[in-house]
């Protein structure tokens, strides 16, 4: 039952957390884009969301000790607001510091407005399930990334064994059909930068590709269907 209900509150804070990063990036990052005419406006709207979204759920989690939860909660949005102070502006991290403030204060007023109610079981079994989801995302995603590594690598090295005039056919028997068809551009390369072939002078005429996560391998055709380049692309 301790395990359980250590999991519940884990589970909570996690969910309520991401939400609130997710409200916070919303509320100073994509909003005072949408209202840039009104930048005080787009502030004082992002810690009315960063105020109220989080405030009940917290205190229904944890009646008892509102504040803490929401003080541990609200340092999500504060870390990431300065993560992103480099990329973003500097007074981004005001912001965070701001939205965790208000957080704290959302949850402190509930806690008042609802007299320290009790959670209810289903809202905690909800939270529960979203949580574990949530949990679950990191793991999907890193194993979707691994598979991808490893087709990328294994075309890789079948790219390397294309020969300059091989047939379209022997292309598709080696790395079967490709995801992308698409007219060849103004170069022709042989594998990578460092082998330039010189401009297309309508020798390449329809280009084929392998696309995977951040990298693509791509095979140039003639009008006779015969390999006349191929190239790997990667981060485009």
């Amino acid at each position: 039952m301790r395990f359980l209900a250590i999991t519940a509150h884990a589970a909570g804070l996690l969910t309520i957390g991401v939400c609130m990063v997710l409200l916070w990036f919303y509320g100073s990052v994509v909003l005072p884009g949408e209202l840039p005419t009104h930048p005080v406006s787009a502030k004082l709207i992002a810690l009315a969301l960063m105020f109220a979204a989080p405030a009940f759920p917290i205190q229904t989690l944890y009646p008892k000790r509102p504040a803490m939860a929401a003080a541990a909660i609200g340092w999500m949005p504060l870390f990431g607001s300065i993560m992103a102070a480099p990329i973003v502006t500097s007074d981004i991290v005001l912001n965070g510091g701001l939205c965790w403030l208000t957080i704290i204060a959302g949850a402190w007023t509930a806690s008042h407005l609802r007299g320290g109610a009790e959670p209810h079981a289903w809202f905690q079994r909800a939270v529960i399930v979203a949580g574990l989801a949530i949990l679950c995302i990191p793991v999907v995603l890193i194993c979707a990334f691994a598979l991808n590594s490893w087709r990328d690598g294994r075309d890789g090295k079948i790219f390397d064994r294309i020969e300059l005039g091989a047939t379209r056919a022997d292309v598709i028997a080696m790395m079967g059909k490709a995801d992308v068809s698409r007219p060849c551009g103004d170069n022709l390369w042989w594998g990578d930068d460092s082998s330039y072939r010189g401009k297309n002078d309508g020798r390449c005429v329809t280009e084929e590709r392998y696309e995977h996560f951040l990298s693509a391998w791509g095979v140039g055709y003639s009008a006779e269907h015969r390999v006349v380049s191929k190239y790997h692309y990667f981060s485009e």
